[in-house]
């Protein structure tokens, strides 16, 4: 059956609302919802792929996310510190910045000294108001999964705990808010044999199963392929139908789980979940990210094959894998298992980010985006021009390692921005590219 037909069908008989509503907490803490001055758009100098270096570590590239704040289109990076063992926020400032070129950014508005381990795994994201929301594992001394930020509008919390007694250990979060406003994120939880999907989602208005209050609503839906951060689920929403991108324990292939009615599911430990496959030909290495593109959904991944490691752009509509999956290019080298990938949308067409690993010692990140006269991708069965764009982002300058952990968004004015780690100088860096201006030529 084709995906539009079952997005149709879930939507429009069994899609459940995730509660809404506020409650009182405490008040938010010096940073970016507190009256930080709005930074002025990122500078361009030159054209083309903008790059800087956001946070210069040391140990800071791992487990990184990037959002767009809706009100003033600026990107937040939340990511981890292997350094001082944090959880850290930058996003861009007009003044008093710690961070990024001339001190323009600010990275350590959410971070304060303490004894305890916790950061990695985050993911950020936006609600409409403008409210961020943080997920992230907790290491040491209490293993588990935890919230920072806004649950619903009017609603902070700070450093909650979510689950804590489930597993033995937690990894790979990825939250985002349902269009109602509302917290949710999908995480992993290792019982000592097996790592499982899980999901969370905040329920103001009455007792949950599990977080601060039980205020938030814990459920298990599926075992995942147990191997490196290449497990980390991806979260996306078509309004408040919730859709979480993974893979399957038993071969590896890339599966979505879509949020039911009770009881409507074919998931292994919830039947609020439909599980379905992906892609039937592929055992995937490295991420699995997604994005909606409502009645359909995009999905961007490595084939784990050393015969032919590509990067593959799958489309929900029925196709030659199950979904439709395009052949974006040979990456090379075989990525490495933790190696992340990104798609969203621009001009409602897909735009994706990856690592390109034909050198394993000067790894590269690139994008891909659908073009009639392209240099990758499928051929056009009439014409045979490749149908795809590759282009280089970041080179690391011929020498270094980029790429490996990533995290792209999209802004509803086109700009692309790429949060990635230099795996080589350990640091936090920024692509960034705004659309392309013609100027018309004027004849006299």
């Amino acid at each position: 059956m084709r995906l539009r037909v079952i997005l149709y069908f879930l939507l429009l008989t069994v899609l459940i609302s995730l509660p809404a509503g506020a409650s009182s907490a405490a008040g938010p803490e010096p940073g970016p919802d507190t009256g930080q001055a709005v930074a002025p758009l990122l500078p361009v100098t030159g054209v083309g792929w903008q790059k800087i270096t956001v946070d210069a570590g040391p140990n800071v590239e791992q487990t990184l996310s990037l959002a767009i704040n809706p009100l003033t289109q600026q990107p937040y990076i939340s990511y981890y510190s292997a350094a001082v063992k944090d959880l850290k926020l930058a996003f861009p400032v007009s003044s008093g910045g710690d961070c990024g070129p001339g001190n323009t950014w600010s990275c350590s508005s959410i971070q304060y000294v303490n004894s305890e381990d916790f950061g990695p795994y985050s993911s950020i994201d936006f609600n409409s108001a403008g409210n961020w929301g943080i997920s992230y594992v907790k290491m040491w001394p209490l293993t588990g999964v935890g919230f920072h930020g806004t649950p619903v509008s009017g609603n902070t919390q700070l450093y909650t705990g979510v689950e804590t007694s489930l597993y033995s250990a937690y990894a790979s979060t990825s939250f985002r808010y349902a269009a109602n406003g509302t917290a949710s994120f999908a995480y992993l939880g290792f019982d000592g044999i097996n790592f499982y999907l899980n999901f969370a989602y905040y329920n103001p208005l009455s007792s949950g199963t599990c977080g601060m209050s039980n205020h938030w609503d814990c459920e298990k839906i599926s075992k995942v392929y147990p191997v490196g951060l290449g497990t980390s689920p991806s979260l996306a929403y078509a309004y408040n139908f919730a859709m979480i991108a993974y893979r399957d324990s038993v071969y590896g292939h890339p599966y979505v789980a879509g949020r039911v009615a009770s009881n409507l599911g074919n998931c292994p430990f919830s039947a609020n979940w439909q599980c379905n496959l992906v892609d039937m030909n592929t055992v995937v290495a490295g991420g699995v990210s997604l994005v909606s593109n409502y009645p359909s959904a995009g999905a961007a991944y490595y084939d784990a094959s050393p015969l032919h490691p590509y990067f593959i752009v799958a489309d929900g509509k029925s196709g030659n894998c199950g979904w439709t999956c395009m052949y974006i290019e040979n990456v090379g080298a075989l990525p490495n298992d933790d190696a992340q990938t990104g798609i969203g949308l621009r001009n409602g067409k897909y735009i994706a980010a990856y690592t390109d690993r034909k050198n394993p010692n000067n790894t590269l990140l690139k994008v891909a985006y659908p073009e009639q006269d392209g240099n990758c991708g499928p051929p056009d069965p009439v014409t045979t021009r490749r149908t795809w764009r590759c282009e280089v982002v970041d080179s690391g300058g011929g020498t270094k390692n980029v790429g490996r952990f990533l995290s792209m968004r999209v802004t509803s004015g086109g700009v692309v921005y790429i949060a990635y780690s230099n795996d080589t100088d350990h640091t936090l860096k920024l692509a960034y590219r705004y659309p392309q201006v013609y100027i018309p030529l004027i004849r006299r």
